[in-house]
This record gives structure tokens, C-alpha cells and sequence, in this order.
């Protein structure tokens, strides 16, 4: 089912905004899309070492690869690995033409 659900975002994405919710986890995101980071959530312990790894709410990121093994990003000149368990707490929305046509943007 999973695969069948990113390849239903892939061939929306061709065909324009796809229908995925503003702020999805992480672990949604397909390669090579660009996220913005929006929250963090879990315990405080998990989220202090997540920003002291760079993930900060605001920042943009790209998703390097996507596997059951987990997402790795490009941040800031890095890159970072994440399990599939973080990056489900990783919530994010798509940057890019999406965003820009949406009222929220105006």
C-alpha cells in the first residue's frame, strides 16, 4: 500500500500540487522533493537532539533518498540520516510551486 501511495504522489506531483495535507511526516516525503521544516514533535530530549543535528522549524531540506530504512536529507551543506521513528515525528510541507500558489503565501 505504501508504494502505491508514492506513486500516486509522484504522478500528482507531475500533473501539479499533489493532495497530500499542508504539514505531513517526514517520512511522506518522496526523493528529491523540497521540504520546509514545520515542527518536531515527541519527547524534549528527542526534539533538543534533532535541532542540535540542524532540523530546525523554518529551515528548508531535500530529500536525498527514501527507504524502508529511513530519509536521508540535504541541510544546510550536510546530509542527514534519519530513522523511519524520527522521521515520522519530523513534520514538514512542500516547498516550492505549491506553496507559492496557495493563498497562505499571498
Amino acid at each position: 500500500m505504501l508504494m502505491n501511495m508514492r506513486q500516486t504522489r509522484r504522478d500528482d506531483a507531475r500533473s501539479g500540487c499533489d493532495a497530500r495535507p499542508a504539514t505531513f511526516p517526514l517520512m511522506l516525503a518522496g526523493e528529491g522533493e523540497s521540504v520546509c521544516l514545520r515542527a518536531i514533535t515527541g519527547a524534549p530530549s528527542f526534539t533538543r537532539r534533532l535541532m542540535d543535528l540542524g532540523l530546525r522549524a523554518g529551515g528548508r531540506a531535500r530529500v536525498v533518498q527514501h527507504n524502508a530504512a529511513g530519509v536521508v536529507l540535504a541541510l544546510d551543506g550536510m546530509r542527514l540520516a534519519l530513522g523511519p521513528a524520527a522521521a515520522q515525528h519530523v513534520q514538514v510541507s512542500l516547498c516550492g510551486a505549491c506553496e507559492q500558489n496557495s493563498p497562505e503565501a499571498a
